[in-house]
């Protein structure tokens, strides 16, 4: 977890969570998962991780404790988080005037449904995850200090999402201030956003991570049932990383801006074209809007439709 996080579209992350199953980015062929990586690398010395990134963990107190971080909705307390070298609000001022957005789930999956590490010396049921994240996420984000932020967990099982609710809480009763996210990265894997827009719950703020961005992907069918798109391209060396051509930015931005949809452009990735064309970037994650085409320059978050309390 992280007070404080580069990812342009939040403030901070958690995991109640730590670890994943597996998806396309962490495979027998290939390993471009982030997490995956840093598990590996820090995994067995840091109790923060998974000992292993296959063998997820269960970490509770990890929502309570970024609940009881200080709320950001007012923009007088955005200078206050530059120490230190660390991320300012002052570098992403889309956020300005909101609550604090808190990631959940950036390095794992807590839908994961293999693999986990025994919990307090048992093993990891459906009904023991179910339970646990009932307690952890549903009874932390509606708690009083949970209620003064934005939770926006992202999953790469929205299939299971329904399982969930409908043990934890019920789709209709669903917290507005838990928004349900779902990622994509080819055509292969649309199905994902198939199940996420059947998640029933009138409030809730449904978005998709088309991140990172393998091929041209629409997702005209979808528009009216999501609320929120977020663009990028794979973090790398030019040479590791998957190329991003941001024409398929464009097609993306074309269709929700047509379905009045805001859309965030988080990155270009390592490896960026512009129809075929190479395009030079300084950093290997191409998150520097300067050097990005006009056309694709937006980053614009949705409007939230549940009133914040305000700390004292």
């Amino acid at each position: 977890m992280a007070r404080f996080t580069k990812i342009q579209w939040c403030d901070s992350t958690t995991n109640p969570v730590q670890g994943c199953g597996g998806c396309e980015l962490r495979n027998a062929v290939a390993s471009m998962c982030y997490a995956g990586a840093l598990t590996d690398r820090y995994g067995k010395s840091n109790p923060g991780f998974a000992d292993q990134f296959e063998r997820p963990e269960l970490k509770p107190g990890k929502m309570a404790e970024a609940a009881r971080w200080p709320d950001l909705s007012d923009k007088s307390r955005n200078r206050v988080l530059k120490a230190d070298g660390r991320v300012s609000r002052e570098a992403k001022p889309w956020l300005s005037g909101l609550p604090r957005h808190i990631f959940v789930s950036d390095m794992g999956d807590a839908l994961t449904e293999k693999g986990f590490a025994h919990f307090n010396g048992k093993p990891v049921t459906d009904k023991t995850l179910f339970r646990f994240l009932r307690e952890e996420v549903i009874d932390v984000v509606t708690s009083s200090n949970g209620l003064r932020h934005q939770w926006l967990w992202l999953t790469k099982r929205p299939q299971r999402l329904h399982a969930f609710a409908a043990y934890a809480i019920g789709q209709e009763t669903w917290p507005a201030n838990l928004w349900v996210g779902t990622s994509v990265t080819s055509k292969a894997s649309l199905s994902r956003v198939d199940s996420l827009c059947k998640f029933r719950g009138k409030e809730v703020t449904k978005f998709v991570s088309a991140e990172p961005l393998w091929e041209q992907v629409s997702l005209k069918k979808h528009l009216k049932k999501l609320h929120w798109v977020i663009i990028g391209g794979e973090s790398g060396r030019k040479r590791k990383s998957a190329p991003f051509d941001c024409a398929w930015a464009e097609s993306l931005i074309e269709e929700c801006q047509r379905a009045h949809l805001p859309v965030f452009v988080k990155q270009i990735g390592g490896n960026p074209l512009h129809h075929g064309d190479d395009i030079d970037v300084s950093s290997s994650h191409g998150d520097v809007m300067s050097e990005w085409p006009k056309t694709i320059r937006l980053r614009q978050m949705p409007v939230s439709r549940v009133r914040y309390p305000q700390s004292c």
